[in-house]
Order: C-alpha cells, then structure tokens, then sequence
C-alpha cells in the first residue's frame, strides 16, 4: 500500500511538473528577475509585491487543516524583516498593496497546489538569494535577503522533500485539483508580480 502511495505522489508532482510548466515559464520571462533586480529599487519593489501576495495567502493559509498548513513554512515575516532592513517602517510595510482575495483557494486541494508553487518558489530562491547578495554586497548581505534566502541553504533542499512527502496523503481523485490550484496560483501570480 505503502508503494502504491508513492508512486501516486510522484505521479502527482511530475503532473504538477508537467501541466504548470507554461505558467512557470510565462511567469519566469514576465517577471525578469535578474533585471529587475540590478539595482536595489527594483530588489525593494519586488520583495513589496511579494509582501502583497503573502500577506493575504499566508492567513488563509492557517486557516486549512493542519496537512497543508504553514507549520514552519511562512515567509511574510522574512519579508518584513528585509523591507525593514531597507528602510521601510511598519506603518509603511502595512500599507504597501496587498493581493485581491485569493478566491481560488476554497479548498485542500487547491491550497495544496498553491504550496506546490510557493514551495517551489523557495527553492529557486536559493539562486536568487545568491545573484542578488553578489550585486548589491553587504547592504543586502547583511540583513536584506531573508526572503530569498528561505529556510537556508541546508534546510531548504529537506522542507521541499517534506512537502513532496505529503503529498501521499492527496487521493488520485485530487490530482485535478491539486494541479488547477498550481495553475491558478502561477496565473496569479505572473498578473501580480510584475507590476
């Protein structure tokens, strides 16, 4: 039974893998990361608007059952911490633009594959954490790059193994909806970030 279940969760993450890629890339091209983050306005504008989407997905987040709540895995507080660091109070951190209602995600399945890209995003972060420490030294070095830096180099690889983990507790009869809530979050996302 025990096999059984894990080949439904690989199955689950290679339809995720497979069936989200477009929005990925579309996502990935749309944003431009790398340019926009040659200088330290465009870091700062961006760490705003994933503020902006956090700051609504990661409540909602709380409120599901347990097997897809945070437990360790927020970064809205990351965030705060690297806008403070770059000079935002938090009078300003609570005023910056916050996401529209995330609707979509009304149920275990479709928050499921919310986490799939946001946990995903966690590890690309890694990269990023990198390029952007190497542009902009130690004024983001020493303090300003949390959010990307996620869970930390040697923690980050275990908590996406953890999530792939639990992912054998999602029925194939969810594998759907799993993939429809990636899709929508990647969807939200590309309309959101780069603005």
């Amino acid at each position: 039974m025990a096999n059984a279940a894990g080949v439904g969760a690989v199955a689950l993450i290679d339809q995720l893998r497979n069936r989200t890629r477009d929005l990925h890339e579309g996502l990935e091209l749309d944003l431009d990361w790398e340019r926009r983050m040659a200088t330290l306005k465009g870091y700062t504008r961006l760490l705003a608007r994933w503020w902006g989407f956090h700051a609504v997905f990661e409540p909602l987040l709380e409120t599901k059952p347990p097997f897809v709540g945070l437990d360790g895995r927020g970064k809205l507080h990351l965030i705060e911490r690297d806008l403070h660091h770059l000079g935002f109070s938090p009078d300003a951190i609570a005023a910056l633009p916050r996401i529209e209602a995330l609707t979509f995600l009304s149920d275990r399945a479709s928050m499921v594959g919310a986490m799939y890209v946001v946990e995903g995003s966690t590890l690309g972060g890694q990269v990023i954490s990198r390029h952007v420490r190497h542009l902009h030294g130690p004024e983001i070095s020493d303090g300003a790059c949390a959010y990307f830096l996620g869970y930390g180099k040697a923690a980050t690889a275990p908590m996406w193994r953890a999530f792939q983990d639990r992912l054998l507790g999602i029925e194939s009869s969810s594998h759907d909806a799993v993939v429809t809530g990636a899709r929508q979050t990647f969807q939200t996302l590309r309309d959101w970030l780069p603005r």
